[in-house]
């Protein structure tokens, strides 16, 4: 049973990972009010993921760059114990390129990705600095947005909310509740997880009317053999447009010090 829950935990915390997996600390905007619609939704329930993700995509390639936020957090009330991980990435689609920044208690680990599929990653723990050729598993910078708003929006049974007022525009808020409003046959999952082990699940989902997920965050309480797990994760899509995405400084050390896997 432990094992179980733990998979259960490792899958839910690598949800907004882009191609990979790993996510970056921020905190979900302040509550606001809700707004019941007076038009149509920008879509309607049940969601096509596929759908929203390529809307997704295709607003994000019309503003050229952006950054995507997002943090995990796991909590184990009868240990006691907190793990938090943490991703920051920043994406160019025009060129592809793609910089991702990578906390956790076990280090961090930064990947930068060429427009050409090149791309090198750097692990640091502790004092020790490891170089490594990343290839095609860094994907790109359309990959990473396309993946983490498609892996999100499988999770869970939306549904229509409203809107509310959110940095000057509007956005369409979808929300998800209780187990009902949980898809336990979602792949991440990978069918560890049913409604029998969920004590609490809520879900948000932020879209602007042209189609950029802005917020998406949820809550899911588990419990198996009398262990309760709190797995909660928030990613967020800032500075389009603004954002700058070139090779860090390690990128020449990388060049010189790599082993191929």
């Amino acid at each position: 049973m432990r094992r179980q829950i733990a998979a259960v935990a490792v899958a839910a915390l690598l949800l907004f990972a882009g191609c990979n997996g790993g996510t970056a600390t921020t905190t979900p905007e302040n509550p606001m009010t809700t707004t019941p619609a007076d038009g149509e939704p920008i879509y309607e329930t049940p969601l096509d993921a596929s759908a929203v993700a390529d809307a997704h995509v295709e607003a994000l390639r019309d503003a050229g760059t952006y950054t995507m936020q997002s943090n995990a957090t796991q909590s184990r009330a009868s240990q006691n114990t907190t793990i938090e991980t943490s991703t920051l990435v920043r994406g160019d689609l025009s060129s592809g390129a793609v910089f991702t920044h990578s906390e956790s208690r076990q280090g961090t680990v930064e990947a930068f990705a060429f427009g050409n599929g090149t791309a090198y990653r750097r692990l640091a723990m502790g004092d020790q600095i490891r170089y490594m050729q990343a290839g095609q598993r860094t994907g790109n910078a359309t990959q990473y947005a396309r993946s983490s708003v498609q892996t999100f929006v499988t999770l869970f049974n939306f549904t229509y909310a409203g809107t509310q007022s959110a940095d000057g525009s509007t956005v369409h808020v979808y929300e998800a509740s209780g187990v009902e409003g949980l898809n336990t046959s979602a792949q991440a999952f990978a069918g560890r997880l049913n409604e029998s082990m969920v004590e609490n699940a809520n879900a948000t989902l932020h879209v602007r009317d042209d189609g950029v997920v802005t917020q998406a965050n949820y809550n899911l309480t588990v419990s198996v053999g009398g262990q309760t797990q709190t797995l909660t994760a928030t990613q967020q899509y800032t500075k389009l447009g603004e954002t700058t995405v070139s090779p860090p400084e390690w990128i020449d050390e990388a060049r010189a010090n790599t082993t191929s896997q």
